[in-house]
């Protein structure tokens, strides 16, 4: 699959540094659709506007396609540490 930006390999990963927000945006929702057996993806935040709803339905489409998902938002889970007084052991 080709993507747009600058590529990079790490130990047999493929790296790509996207800086405008369309093509980032593009290729998460290609990568999305082209998951057959697992998607992990780990997020800063995720909002419920337009860009979140196409995020959204994307990962729904792949689950509904038996897709294995792990889906991690990182500021939501941190801000309910902050809130609730969850301690990480």
């Amino acid at each position: 699959m080709k993507l747009p930006g600058k590529r990079f390999e790490i130990a047999g990963n493929a790296i790509h540094i996207l800086h405008d927000p369309e093509e980032r945006l593009q290729s998460l929702l290609l990568l999305i659709a082209s998951a057959r057996h697992s998607l992990t993806l780990s997020m800063y935040m995720f909002h419920n506007d337009t860009s979140g709803t196409e995020v959204r339905d994307a990962v729904a489409a792949a689950a509904r396609r038996g897709v294995g998902l792990l889906f991690c938002i990182l500021f939501y889970l941190l801000l309910y540490f902050i809130l609730y007084g969850v301690t990480m052991i």
